[in-house]
């Protein structure tokens, strides 16, 4: 699998977001678990450099904006629905 983009949340809590664009495929893995490569609900790419993305279904909430070309910019919200813990991530511009 190729992904397009690897987000690792830059405040330390141990997230991370892969996404692949073509097949509008993601892995999100958190410190608790590995969610596995899910195929998103709702992908939209609005001009050139802004993503939206969101999934849900009974185990997983997510939603995600990310901003590629030269700003690199992630966040991502989730919820666990069966633990009901939740998770962000942010990826700064600049930090890699």
């Amino acid at each position: 699998m190729a992904w397009d983009f690897v987000y690792e949340d830059t405040y330390g809590r141990g997230t991370l977001l892969k996404v692949n664009i073509a097949q509008k495929l993601f892995q999100f893995i958190t410190p608790d678990k590995d969610y596995g490569t899910r195929t998103a609900t709702y992908m939209r790419q609005c001009g050139r450099a802004l993503i939206k993305m969101s999934y849900w279904n009974s185990e997983l909430k997510l939603i995600t904006i990310f901003i590629d070309a030269k700003l690199d910019f992630c966040f991502v919200v989730a919820w666990d629905k069966q633990t009901y813990k939740r998770y962000i991530l942010i990826d700064k511009p600049g930090t890699e």
